[in-house]
This record gives structure tokens, sequence and C-alpha cells, in this order.
């Protein structure tokens, strides 16, 4: 008993301090919080208006960053930014511009660092600085020259030349005042490209056959054969093939990668091919919706990561980044098309017959219409029976086994010739549609892993033995 009530009064005990604690917090919270209102005003207070002037007043900007050329920037006709002097202009981003302008004329310092400063002016980096001149109306010109980061590293120095002080400017200011003229120029070497968009696309490279790319018509035709998407690899194999729709996407993610500018060379008086541009590298032909360019990738920029680019026609020549490079260099025909041997569609096939020497295996539907009105889909009604190898078998069993059939996938380009009278297997599809021809698979011997594969007659893949087998492994478990 004389244990319950010491248990009972230590949890008053704790409750009374617990009740005590929250109350002095509440307190610190509350003085911290006018503390706080405080603040802004505090803040304002103590910064220094540097430059205040209205938009209107402000008709040039020169740009001078550290070691490059000066640029100036005047308003045209229509009140846009333009590069003064530039017969054929930049395309420039005008935001980007308008905030610099907006820095310039309502410039505030955090505080004031020295005045009338001469001396000394390397420990601010403020010896060899970056350079902003405004140039007003009234012909007052507004110089702004952008130093160091402080010690602290949240701020930089400024020196205003009016009275040659020296300020701690706030970063957002030093952002825009230490860009370069690249910050201000449009980046896009050609217009973002969708993959969907895209009705032709060519990839040339020295020593290469030139991969094409095409948008195709795929309405219905009278063809068993399913395409699963609306390109196709037109060049340089021998027939036609889907493109995937992931790696079409994948090259797309690279190409406009690839036309993001790193950089703009000022282009001097040479040929194009001094920079490897006259016979490029790699030409790549792009046609969309929305343009018809010509992509020319010459020669590496020495001790860089970048490589010269342009477009046919056009003068301007830019540096792009190396990777995306790397990757149409190395782009293959087999990284592009999906590898199915050949889809054939399962509702257009009454027969499938596979050969090996003198085994012949047979897969057979029977469809029996059981209502000549058409169903949703335009079709009659039709009951369905499956035969492997003459027996009868349940639905499932046929199509597994149909699947081991046309989910075969090619390995790789069949680079050594054969001979399709040296098949040793086939598989004929026999369709239902009429006017249609049936078509067949050969397989050739190739090496100890694969066969050399003729689709229709034509030669082009290889394909793994273990592929094959698993679908002779399967007829032969059908009686």
């Amino acid at each position: 008993m004389e244990k319950e009530k010491a248990s009972i009064v230590s949890k008053k005990a704790k409750l009374i301090t617990l009740f005590v604690i929250m109350l002095i917090l509440a307190g610190v919270l509350v003085i911290t919080s006018l503390q706080r209102q405080n603040e802004p005003d505090e803040i304002m207070n103590k910064s220094i208006v540097i430059n205040d002037y209205s938009l209107s007043e402000l008709e040039s900007i020169t740009l001078m960053p550290k070691d490059e050329k000066s640029v100036i920037f005047v308003r045209d006709e229509s009140y846009l930014w333009v590069v003064k002097g530039e017969e054929n202009n930049y395309e420039l981003i005008q935001n980007n511009i308008d905030m610099l302008a907006y820095s310039m004329i309502s410039l505030n310092a955090i505080s004031l660092v020295e005045e009338n400063a001469t001396d000394n002016l390397q420990q601010y980096g403020l010896d060899n600085p970056s350079v902003i001149l405004g140039g007003l109306t009234d012909g007052t010109e507004l110089k702004i020259s952008c130093g160091n980061k402080t010690p602290t590293g949240n701020s930089y120095y400024a020196m205003v030349e009016r009275n040659n002080s020296i300020y701690e400017i706030y970063t957002s200011y030093a952002d825009v005042f230490l860009s370069s003229f690249i910050e201000y120029r449009v980046r896009d070497i050609i217009q973002a490209v969708n993959a969907e968009d895209i009705t032709y696309l060519a990839i040339t490279k020295p020593n290469a056959e030139t991969i094409v790319i095409a948008k195709t018509d795929n309405e219905e035709t009278n063809s068993p054969i399913i395409n699963f998407s609306n390109h196709q690899l037109t060049e340089p194999l021998k027939s036609n093939h889907d493109i995937s729709i992931e790696k079409l996407r994948l090259l797309v993610e690279n190409l406009n990668s690839l036309t993001q500018a790193k950089d703009f060379i000022d282009m001097k008086d040479v040929s194009i091919a001094e920079y490897g541009l006259e016979k490029s590298h790699i030409k790549i032909t792009i046609v969309d919706s929305n343009q018809e360019k010509i992509l020319l990738l010459g020669d590496d920029i020495a001790n860089s990561n970048l490589v010269y680019c342009m477009i046919e026609g056009d003068k301007t020549i830019y540096a792009v980044d190396k990777e995306y490079v790397e990757y149409f260099t190395t782009l293959q025909p087999m990284d592009l098309i999906l590898r199915f041997l050949l889809l054939v569609n399962i509702d257009a096939v009454d027969k499938v017959v596979v050969t090996k020497a003198s085994n012949e295996y047979t897969m057979e539907i029977m469809r029996e219409i059981t209502n000549d009105d058409a169903d949703k889909d335009g079709e009659p009604d039709a009951f369905e029976t499956y035969y492997i190898n003459k027996m009868q078998v349940d639905e499932d069993s046929f199509k597994e086994t149909y699947q081991l059939a046309v989910g075969m996938l090619v390995d790789g380009i069949a680079e050594d010739q054969t001979n399709i009278e040296d098949s040793e297997i086939t598989i004929e599809y026999i369709n239902n549609i009429d006017g249609a021809k049936n078509d067949t698979i050969s397989f050739a011997e190739y090496n100890d892993y694969f066969y050399s594969v003729y689709c229709n007659g034509v030669n082009e893949f290889v394909v793994s033995k273990d592929e094959v087998d698993k679908l002779l492994v399967a007829l032969d478990s059908f009686g």
C-alpha cells in the first residue's frame, strides 16, 4: 500500500515538473516571435540603397565579364533587347537580360566596406573584376564592378565607380553580375524534338552505313504481321523493322541534350574545315512537324570534353557535350529495333508447320462460325478448337507453344554468308487473309551456338539455337 502511495506521489511530481517546463518553453517562443517580428525592419534599415532608377531610364547595358569579350545590349523598335552592332543578331533570353537590368537599377548593399578605395583592390578581387555598365537616358553611366566572395561565403564585394566605394552585396545580385554572355543567349541549336513527331531521322557516319528511321502508316493492311511501332528502321538492313519505342525515346533524349549548346565559338576568318565540319564526323538529319535541320558534328575541341557543331547552311558554330556525341558515334541498328524475329498475329493464322529433317510438327486452329452477326470488333463469333500434331489441346497449352515460335528474338546481324538451301529447320505460318502470302522462316547452320535465319527468303540475323530448341522440345511433348 505504501509503495502504491509513493508511486502516485511520484507521478504527480513528474506531471507538475512537465507542466512548468512547458510554461517556460511557451514563454521562450513568445519572446522569440516578438523579436523576429522586428527583424525585417532592422534588415531593411541596414540595407544601403546604391541605385534607384526606373527601367525606362535604362537604355543600354554593357556586359564586360572577366576575361571575355564585351557585349552591349540595347532595345530595338519592339522594345526587345538585342546585341548592338550585330548584323545577324543573336537570339537572346529576354527574361535574363531584364533580370540584369532590374539588378542594376535597384541595387542595394548589405554594408559599406570601404570608402574612396583606390589601393589594395586585389584583396577584394576588384583589380580584375567583371564589370557591368548601364547607360541612362540622361547620359549618366552606372558602373558596377563585381569581385570575390566575402569570407562568410554568403555575399560578394562590389565597387561603384561614382564614389569608388566598396560594398558587400547580396549573392543574388552577384550571380547576375558575374554571368557570361552565354547565359543570355538561347542555347537551343534546334527546337526540342518529340519522339512521336519525328517523320524522318538519318544518322550518317564515315565508313558506316547510314541509319534511317522513318514514320510509317500503320493503318490496317493486308498482312498478318503485327506492328508495334509507328516508326521503322528503313536503312541499312535489308528489310524494314519496327523501332523500339523506348529506344527511340532514348535516342531523342540524347539528341535534345546534344543540341543544348555549352558554348558559342567565335568563328575565325577560316574555313569550317578547320573545325572538322566540312566533312563532318557525324551528320544527323532531323525532320519533324516543326523543322527540317541537318546537324553537323566535327572535331573535338582541344583540352575539353566538347565537340564543334553547326547546322548545315548556318554560320554559327557551337560547342556541344562530347558525352552525347559518343552516343551517336557508337549507335548501331540493333540498338534501335524490336528484336522479335517475326511476329505473326495468331488471329490471322490457321496453321503452323514446323519441319526438321524428316520430322514434321503442326499447330492448327479450327474455327467454327457460331453466329454470323458481327460482334463489337466487326467480326462474326467463332468457336476455336486447338490442335498440336493433330492432337486436340487446351487453349493455354496451344498459345504457350505458339509463343515460343513468334517470341523468338534475334541475337545479332549475320556477318557470314550461309545458304538457304542448307536450312535445317523451317516454320511456315499459313494465314487466313485473302490475298496474303504465307510467311516462312528457315534456319541454317551458322556456328555451334547460332542459326542463320531467313525470313521469307531474306537473311539478316542470327538466332540462338537454344531459342529454336525450346520450340522443338515443346512440340515433341505433344505425341
